[in-house]
């Protein structure tokens, strides 16, 4: 009995006509949650493979719910995904200079539309865990 050789297989699993690979909206949650995926997204800025990058990173943040310590995934009703700078920077008691400067170097997960920034109400959460643990650092 011989090994079939799959080093050059005719079809690919799970790649669609033209090379496209469909992602889940679980698997762009945790892609965005790896760390450096945000440095990432926003190094690629002006280039083609940005609008892919922010396209996983809208339908991540969009499939991840911050986990509130009962074991169950909850989200409240009514609360915003996107918050101002503003509150962002109220809810982590620091400057609204301070919010704008760690989403400019990737440190909070936003974006810039019409000249003003939008703060993933995820990312906050994440923050204050992190602030909790003693792993945040709150210099800007």
């Amino acid at each position: 009995m011989t090994t079939p050789d799959h080093s050059h297989p005719t079809t690919r699993p799970h790649v669609l006509p033209g090379d496209v690979v469909a992602v889940s909206g679980a698997v762009a949650a945790a892609l965005v949650a790896l760390p450096g995926y945000a440095n990432l997204r926003i190094s690629a800025r002006g280039t083609p493979l940005y609008g892919q990058l922010d396209a996983i990173y809208r339908l991540g943040l969009d499939n991840s719910v911050p986990n509130r310590g009962t074991g169950a995934a909850t989200r409240a009703a009514g609360v915003p995904d996107w918050v101002t700078t503003g509150q962002a920077a109220e809810i982590l008691h620091l400057t609204d200079r301070a919010i704008v400067k760690r989403l400019a170097k990737g440190q909070l997960d936003g974006y810039k539309s019409g000249g003003r920034w939008r703060v993933s109400r995820i990312a906050v959460e994440r923050q204050l865990t992190r602030r909790r643990l003693g792993d945040d650092d709150r210099g800007a």
